[in-house]
């Protein structure tokens, strides 16, 4: 409003305090609050002791407004007096806007120690007064303006203001003299001058006002255990569960999945299904596509706006939606985004609400959703920079790693070139040269850096591979070891395509484990033949037994679990790895032991 369009004294009849009520319950009930004009509210009622300015945005902030703006609402409509409350308030905001276009005039200055000392000085500030000046604002504000004329330039200004305020233009002449203006400069001042008003509410009374703040708290305590939830899944499974004790009927939540589809969550047949955001006639897909309630029959007939609604739906309901309507036990169905302005969940449920109760619904459970859905983005980026961190020390272990192995291996090289071709070490050398080999190329393979190695290894090669296993087992013994190496090599064996890397790690573990298994000497035999497993298909069978200790059988359940071992605690990693490469072999694995028996593990590889 300008200044223009003030005529005469102030109307006391308007109840300002209750519009001004009315208008905060306005603002902290829509799907997006307005965090501009729920400050200008707020900082208008500040002079009667309510009221806060924003503090900076962060997180749940957006919850914490729209409480700060009901409890201010409530204490508004409790003042005992609250239509000479909302007069004093109304003339305060009017004085203020008038004196704020005389700053600049002579002996008057537009610093914020001035604009301080006027808030106070004309009632729009609640809390101790900036200094000694500012209280004789107020103080002398309502004196008679010719008893006025030798006071401070600010004191004399925030009585012309508030004189002026109450009386309009016909004591303009009267103020114009006390500030030693002419009236005309006053009067083309105060074209300037603008004053907030709140917007006049509709006829609800003071009961509805309080009835709304009612269904508020009720909703907020309804839906606290959602606080509990571990992710968004459980939390909308939670508010399925909750939210039909306030609202009477069933809700059937949607979650968005970021991928361009929406998936039904909670108890529902229909959980686990998932809906095309765009390009579908879904009614929960529109209300999320249009940000807004949108509203429909279930059962085909042409959409139509319910009360409060700004969005249309589609005219004919899909089958889908009908499905919906169907397990909600409704003819009719109403959409609430929750989350806006970027929903992360949509609800289904039936018509007949209001929209104030919906709005409600979409604030309450978007507090709770927004949040957890956004605890759990945040975890999921921790974990993919963990995930690159890793990735990035892998790739320089790797590197540092290889570096001392191909020194190794040149040495080796060396070494081997200094000994006579016919000298025994130049088995032992060649077996450490493929062993080196065969560790640089696990290494380089954690980042697959080079490309997996698919020899295969036939019938030929398969007795050629244990038994260049087993003499490395051997040469790993001491001279003093008393264990015996058996091996009885396959006749006739099947052709077996595997990766010979992947099969000579599974056959060094067992014949390890083996040895572990005998401290004081024992006999590892190791026998390959031909089989067919309990399906008729034909492979090859290679077993690996000892005379150890044996395996306890509660522990024998779990021995390809990893960290399972009875090696003691840390270890148990070994055979875990060995069964996944027997499986991505296309093979099994099993496990045959008793106390004081010995053990017995046989890899089954199936014929190429």
């Amino acid at each position: 409003m300008t200044w223009a369009t003030m005529t005469g004294s102030y109307d006391p009849a308007p109840p300002w305090l209750h519009h001004v009520a009315a208008a905060m319950l306005d603002c902290a009930l829509r799907p997006v609050l307005d965090a501009s004009h729920a400050q200008t509210l707020l900082e208008s009622v500040e002079g009667l002791g309510h009221g806060s300015l924003l503090a900076p945005p962060g997180p749940g902030s957006d919850f914490v407004l729209r409480s700060i703006l009901l409890a201010t609402a409530e204490a508004l409509l409790d003042r005992p007096n609250p239509r000479a409350d909302g007069n004093r308030w109304r003339v305060s905001n009017r004085a203020l806007a008038l004196a704020e276009v005389w700053l600049g005039l002579p002996g008057l200055d537009r610093s914020d120690a001035s604009r301080d000392r006027l808030r106070y000085g004309l009632g729009l500030m609640a809390s101790q007064p900036p200094d000694l000046l500012a209280a004789d604002m107020r103080r002398y504000r309502d004196e008679p303006l010719e008893l006025l004329a030798d006071a401070h330039p600010l004191v004399r200004l925030a009585a012309a203001a508030w004189h002026l305020s109450i009386h309009g233009y016909e004591a303009l002449g009267e103020v114009a003299r006390l500030l030693e203006q002419q009236e005309a400069e006053l009067a083309s001042r105060l074209s300037q001058a603008r004053f907030w008003e709140p917007p006049h509410s509709d006829d609800r009374s003071e009961a509805e006002l309080r009835q709304t703040i009612e269904r508020f708290r009720s909703l907020e305590a309804t839906l606290l255990p959602m606080a509990d939830a571990e992710n968004l899944a459980a939390a909308l499974t939670a508010l399925e569960s909750l939210l039909p004790r306030w609202l009477g009927q069933s809700v059937l939540p949607f979650r968005v999945t970021g991928d361009g589809l929406l998936t039904v969550q909670g108890s529902s047949d229909l959980a686990g299904q998932s809906i095309r955001l765009q390009g579908g006639r879904s009614l929960a897909a529109t209300a999320l596509v249009r940000g807004g309630l949108v509203w429909s029959h279930a059962g085909g007939a042409e959409g139509r706006g319910a009360d409060g609604f700004t969005n249309e739906a589609p005219p004919l309901a899909s089958v889908f939606d009908r499905q919906c309507a169907d397990r909600l036990g409704v003819a009719e169905l109403v959409a609430v985004p929750v989350g806006l302005p970027e929903p992360v969940a949509v609800l289904l449920l039936g018509a007949g609400r209001q929209a104030s109760d919906l709005n409600l619904v979409s604030i309450h459970a978007g507090r709770w959703l927004v949040r957890i859905a956004g605890f759990e983005n945040r975890v999921k980026h921790a974990a993919s920079q963990q995930q690159e961190r890793f990735s990035r020390r892998m790739h320089e272990a790797v590197h540092e790693i290889s570096n001392p192995l191909a020194v190794i291996q040149n040495y080796v090289h060396l070494l081997a070139n200094r000994l006579d071709g016919h000298d025994p070490a130049q088995e032992q050398m060649r077996l450490i040269r493929d062993e080196l080999r065969r560790a640089a190329s696990l290494v380089r393979g954690l980042t697959e850096e080079e490309a997996p190695d698919t020899r295969a290894a036939g019938s030929a090669d398969l007795n050629g591979l244990v038994s260049k296993v087993l003499t490395l087992v051997q040469a790993s013994l001491g001279v003093d070891a008393a264990i015996e190496v058996r091996f009885t090599p396959g006749h006739e064996l099947p052709p077996v395509d595997v990766l010979e890397q992947h099969l000579h790690q599974v056959l060094l573990n067992l014949a390890r484990n083996a040895l572990e298994a005998m401290p004081d000497g024992g006999i590892l035999d190791v026998v390959v033949d031909q089989s067919v497993n309990d399906r008729g298909q034909r492979g090859v069978e290679i077993q690996v037994s000892d005379t150890g200790g044996g395996i306890d059988p509660e522990l024998l359940a779990h021995i390809f679990e990893s960290g399972v071992s009875a090696k003691g605690e840390g270890r148990g990693l070994g055979l875990a790895i060995t069964s996944r490469l027997v499986h991505e072999l296309g093979g099994r694995i099993s496990c045959r032991s008793r106390p004081g028996a010995g053990t017995a593990f046989v890899v089954w590889l199936p014929a190429a």
